[in-house]
């Protein structure tokens, strides 16, 4: 499935929580683009979209490979890299992304410390250099939020040149529990829902969030 769009990956330093936001010209991107594991980091591959890539480069991440030695472990014999767009960040917060050749449309990334943005089919070359800002100066805000900035940041530079159809936030905690995981699988305006979902998230469910992980740790008997 080819399936353009604009994503970060990122952890949070503060946290250690992983995640990845996406939004792309096409319905349902949360089911085959983004993926986060707790403890280990999160991906984002698209262009040609692959979901069992996905896996393997988070089961290389798992193994102790760090971000860059597992994109090119993963891309190196892969027959559809030229058409690919991939992002990965590790639980280390080193961040590694490739654009390859024949990804459509005005395409790139940018990777630094604890994020890596990539996209295709762009408004305009800033949509990237947007996003890679809003996330670093929203550094006070919990992960859900700074991705949710991210994705608007781009929007606000035109996106995805073809319009915006769906999107997806998913944030991993280090205690192997999901801390968010939104979708919007079809919308007019998909960065408007997904914007009222993380605002309801973040004051009906989040601030409930560790004393839900207690009580799951009592009833294991892992803690008090």
């Amino acid at each position: 499935m080819r399936t353009f769009t604009f994503a970060i990956v990122a952890r949070s330093a503060e946290t250690g929580r992983l995640g990845v936001a996406v939004c792309a010209s096409l319905p349902a991107v949360g089911a085959y683009v983004p993926a986060a594991r707790a403890g280990v980091g999160a991906v984002t591959v698209q262009g040609a979209a692959d979901p069992a890539l996905r896996r393997r480069l988070l089961d290389r991440l798992a193994e102790g490979l760090d971000a860059e030695e597992a994109l090119e472990r993963e891309l190196g014999d892969d027959p559809g890299r030229d058409a690919r767009q991939v992002a990965v960040i590790g639980r280390n917060g080193h961040a590694a992304a490739w654009t390859g050749e024949g990804v459509a449309g005005y395409a790139g990334h940018r990777a630094g410390p604890e994020a890596a943005v990539v996209g295709s089919h762009l408004a305009a070359p800033d949509v990237l250099a947007a996003m890679e800002r809003a996330f670093s100066q929203s550094s006070a805000h919990d992960l859900p939020e700074r991705l949710m900035r991210a994705l608007e940041a781009a929007a606000a530079q035109g996106g995805d040149a073809r319009g915006h159809r769906s999107a997806a936030l998913q944030v991993v905690d280090v205690d192997g529990y999901p801390y968010a995981d939104l979708r919007v699988d079809e919308h007019p305006r998909p960065l408007e829902e997904l914007r009222r979902l993380v605002d309801l998230a973040a004051e009906r469910i989040l601030p409930g969030y560790g004393a839900w992980v207690a009580s799951l740790r009592r009833g294991r008997g892992t803690g008090a």
